[in-house]
């Protein structure tokens, strides 16, 4: 019995010997791959607690021993600390002196919106601006953070004085000048037309901008004859009818440009065309159209001199229509005049015709009323003018004559229908 309990007790102390070795050895490969130098792990101390157990029966004898592990405890050492005192030195460097950036301000066109900031480089942030001398173009104003804004209105050249100070109370000056001028144009006007070999001398008009303006044709041709020069002067004569359409365009002395497309005509004088009228017949529907040559369309056109034949009227696009009630011969002068205001004129005759059925015929003493069906004269009435007096002197069924006898001093006047005569009637 005690050599076996001798036998357990020389076992637990190898055991115990095998197992703090090996904590140990992988305690250090622990320390060496996770720790820098200087930190490490140990491992102190091991308690192992044994309890032995003894159970006697009749029969058999059992003995069994337990041996209980506590668990491993790690200590870590902590690791030295090395304190390192920086002293720091700061040196103060004054600013740059202040000055104003800008060396000029630019201009502008009127009418437009207005922004630029001034700007000052040095001293001490913020800066206040001010103007200590002259004033700022009409429309615009200088606010203390350094912008000027506003909408000019007024062109022309303004000196100023400004002023600019940082927070220290440093401060800079500069006089300055700004020019703004008013917006380029092309006045745009309608060129009349012109006739043949008639001199032409216009003068194209630009305005705002920068003097002097420069002026060229960039597009189309000008007529044979006709110059258009750098002072913006069309001149000349052409011989011939043309049509130009021009592109016209005026540069000022900023390079600015401006454009305008023109057209007008060289065109032969207005003559009418129509060297007589046509005969009307009374009761007889009439039209004819009147035309012209030359000149600037549309035409118009007018009774100048004279009345036309009742019933009948000349409208303003030169047709003349309408039915006549009596038989007559009219003197007439007509006038067309062009789109320009030149005209021609003419001295028409137009007579008007017997036709059938009731006709009144018109002399310069008086009137007869008379009937036509199927050759048939029939007298109706006579109707003296003024100062006449009417005698009937033939009233037959082929031929009705009258005769109109005024005072001492007047020519008598007649009326003769006749069935035979080509024209019926004839009168004076």
């Amino acid at each position: 019995m005690y050599m076996r309990k001798l036998t357990v007790l020389m076992l637990w102390i190898v055991a115990t010997g095998l197992v703090v070795y090996a904590a140990n050895a992988a305690v250090k490969a622990v320390d060496r791959q996770v720790f820098p130098d200087g930190a490490s792990i140990r491992v102190l101390s091991t308690t192992t607690t044994t309890t032995t157990t003894t159970t006697t029966t009749t029969t058999t004898t059992t003995t069994t021993t337990t041996t209980t592990l506590p668990p491993a405890t790690t200590t870590i050492e902590p690791m030295a600390t090395t304190t390192t005192t920086t002293t720091t030195t700061t040196t103060t460097i004054p600013p740059e002196p202040l000055v104003i950036s800008n060396a000029s301000i630019p201009g502008g066109t009127t009418g437009g919106t207005y922004l630029v900031f001034l700007k000052g480089s040095g001293g001490s942030p913020p800066f206040r601006w001010e103007i200590t001398s002259g004033e700022l173009p009409p429309g615009l104003e200088l606010l203390p953070s350094g912008l000027i804004r506003g909408k000019p209105d007024t062109a022309g050249i303004y000196n100023f004085g400004l002023r600019v100070q940082d927070s220290q109370g440093d401060a800079a000056s500069g006089n300055f000048d700004i020019e703004f001028i008013d917006r380029f144009e092309m006045e745009t006007f309608l060129i009349n037309d012109f006739l043949v070999d008639e001199q032409i001398e216009i003068s194209f008009i630009a305005t705002g901008g920068k003097k002097p303006y420069v002026w060229e044709v960039k597009e189309g041709l000008l007529p044979d004859g006709i110059t258009f020069s750098e002072a913006g002067v069309l001149t000349g004569a052409s011989q011939n009818s043309s049509i130009a359409e021009l592109l016209v365009a005026a540069t000022d002395s900023m390079g600015s440009t401006v454009e305008e497309k023109i057209s007008f005509t060289i065109v032969e004088p207005i003559r009418t065309q129509v060297m007589s009228l046509p005969s009307a017949v009374s009761g007889k529907g009439y039209s004819f159209q009147m035309s012209a040559s030359g000149g600037s369309q549309p035409f118009s056109w007018v009774v100048a001199d004279g009345v036309l034949p009742n019933g009948m009227v000349l409208s303003a696009d030169g047709l003349i229509n309408g039915t006549p009630e009596v038989v007559t011969k009219s003197f007439i002068t007509i006038r067309v005049t062009d789109s320009e205001g030149r005209s021609d004129a003419f001295r028409y005759e137009l007579s008007v015709g017997v036709g059938q059925e009731r006709q009144r015929i018109e002399a310069r003493g008086g009137s007869v009323v008379i009937d036509i069906y199927d050759n048939i004269l029939i007298y109706i009435e006579t109707i003296p003018n003024d100062s006449f007096e009417d005698f009937l002197v033939v009233n037959t069924a082929e031929k009705v004559q009258v005769h109109f006898i005024g005072e001492e001093n007047q020519i008598p006047s007649w009326i003769l229908c006749e069935v035979a005569a080509s024209g019926i009637c004839t009168f004076d």
